[in-house]
């Protein structure tokens, strides 16, 4: 991302000045949550990582045939496929090279998100802590607070990046609003933003411990019923 290298410059001057252990030590700090969502190496990771991208094909397949379509998937299939298949794939190959290592760990009506950034010995975890609910009067829109955002163990504000993360989404066809909710940083992210008549509808978004899911109609009339 192009103003992501605040974060390398940041370490570095830390090090670089007479705070260096102590920054070193708040800079590198992983999240339990991090930590835990590390699948173990061997076949169960294997298996849940084929898993994961069975059902990513599956719903592929049914947002462009079916009439209605769904996604679900738990918390160790999406890490396993972070871990064991991700980096094959196109979306994959557009993330910044400092980023890598992502995990997720789905709550109760929530999720936190983290993946390392930097290199060599200048890295540290950029952590999310989120909540994610489809809008009650448009079914094409997705909300996302998030509650708070660090690199290591410091917090930092998401608000120079607001234009950054909207020109992305924007390229994707997704129209792109932030507000404030409860003093955290929201974003409203309308999908098929230039449609007047968009081609699926979201019907359902639910996170609880552990799982994660997702159930939509297409609404293309060449779509089989």
């Amino acid at each position: 991302m192009k103003r992501s290298w605040w974060i390398s410059l940041l370490v570095s001057l830390l090090l670089l000045g007479g705070l260096a252990g102590g920054a070193y030590a708040v800079l590198t700090h992983q999240p339990a949550f991090y930590l835990q969502s590390q699948p173990p190496e061997g076949s169960q990771r294997v298996a849940a990582s084929l898993e994961f991208e069975r059902r990513l094909i599956e719903l592929i397949n049914d947002t462009t045939y079916s009439k209605t379509w769904k996604f679900s998937c738990s918390t160790e299939q999406i890490n396993s496929y972070f871990v064991e298949d991700f980096l094959k794939t196109q979306i994959a190959k557009i993330l910044p090279n400092r980023v890598h290592d992502l995990r997720i760990q789905f709550l109760q009506d929530e999720l936190k998100l983290g993946f390392q950034y930097g290199e060599g010995n200048i890295k540290t975890v950029v952590s999310m802590h989120a909540k994610a609910w489809l809008a009650q009067r448009d079914p094409n829109t997705i909300i996302i607070e998030m509650v708070s955002l660090q690199a290591g163990a410091m917090p930092f504000g998401i608000k120079a990046f607001h234009e950054e993360i909207a020109e992305q989404l924007r390229s994707q066809n997704i129209k792109v609003l932030w507000y404030r909710k409860d003093g955290h940083p929201t974003v409203v992210l309308k999908f098929q933003a230039d449609r007047r008549e968009p081609s699926f509808h979201f019907k359902r978004l639910e996170i609880k411990q552990g799982q994660f899911f997702i159930e939509g109609e297409t609404l293309d009339p060449a779509a089989p019923k």
